[in-house]
């Protein structure tokens, strides 16, 4: 074990655990000095294992020493966090898979949980991401975030009329609801319908203050459907702005497929990914319906590790 070899080595050796099951009659303090397992069940709080931590440095730490950590792994929060950040920023699909099933285990109420988890969508989920989605809908049915990005769901597996349908609803509360104006843009340019697509994305643009996030949406949508001037002046706006902003290298990808410019989308998406641009690893958005036929687009999902990286969609 890692604390007798540093123990053995002249380190002082500590931990503090705050699981119940690892607790030092059960072997886990072999090889520590000082081994505290904190009797509060599953409802430790991480200021505990601090407190203990704290208290025993001011003792220990003029000399070398090794002090290991665990904190309470019961907490739903955490591991939907963990989840999260591996699906979309660390692209450990199935680390991602694993932490946001535990999230649902430790709390089958979490909407948000269940909302992620829907998001783990590639090739032989469609069923489990289908279902998470329902539990979605069913705990939280009036969230207009939920509403919205649940929609994107629907959308991954073709089902995008029923999206629309879904947004919609976020719109009838509120017509000016950012995200479901992004999304539903998406789901009408991808079903044809690109007056409405550019309607709705140039709302979005107008309501975020021309935000890149936005703003490439419309270039967008703009390029699709033939307004090749305006998705161009989009694209300027970015490029410009980029010179004194951070401007994703991912905002400016999509107006090139717009545009039918594929060598520079993917240029751009090379640079996305090199600066780790979230929606790259979600592959199934709309955004990419015009990429996702090159076999560069299967390369990269290789590249990222993503489960859809043999499939095409």
């Amino acid at each position: 074990m890692l604390a007798e070899s540093l123990r053995d080595r002249g380190y002082r050796t500590a931990a503090v655990v705050a699981n119940p099951w690892l607790r030092g009659e059960f072997g886990f303090e072999q090889g520590f000095d000082t081994y505290v397992a904190l009797d509060c069940g599953d409802l430790c709080d991480g200021k505990d294992v601090v407190r203990e931590a704290l208290g025993w440095l001011e003792k220990n730490s003029s000399s070398p020493f090794f002090l290991y950590l665990h904190f309470n792994d019961r907490l739903a929060d955490a591991h939907r966090t963990k989840g999260f950040l591996q699906l979309f920023f660390e692209w450990d699909f199935q680390g991602a898979l694993r932490s946001l099933e535990r999230s649902v285990e430790l709390d089958p109420s979490s909407a948000l949980s269940h909302l992620w988890l829907s998001f783990c969508a590639w090739e032989g989920r469609e069923d489990a991401s289908l279902e998470a989605l329902r539990k979605v809908q069913e705990l939280d049915p009036l969230n207009l975030y939920i509403i919205s990005v649940a929609a994107g769901v629907l959308d991954f597996w073709g089902r995008t009329e029923e999206a629309v349908r879904e947004c919609r609803k976020a719109l009838d509360v509120d017509g000016n609801y950012l995200l479901a104006l992004y999304f539903i843009g998406g789901f009408y340019s991808r079903l044809g319908k690109h007056d409405e697509a550019v309607d709705a994305l140039a709302k979005a643009a107008a309501l975020s203050s021309r935000a890149p996030f936005y703003l490439g949406g419309l270039g967008w949508a703009q390029g699709r459907v033939g307004r090749r001037d305006d998705a161009r002046a989009c694209l300027d706006e970015l490029e410009e702005r980029s010179k004194t902003e951070y401007v994703a290298p991912l905002h400016r990808a999509i107006v090139h497929a717009g545009l039918g410019d594929k060598d520079r989308a993917f240029e751009l998406l090379d640079e996305a990914v090199e600066k780790r641009n979230c929606w790259v690893a979600i592959p199934r958005v709309a955004l990419f319906v015009d990429l996702r036929s090159d076999p560069r687009f299967e390369e990269l999902l290789k590249r990222l590790g993503h489960p859809d990286g043999a499939q095409r969609r």
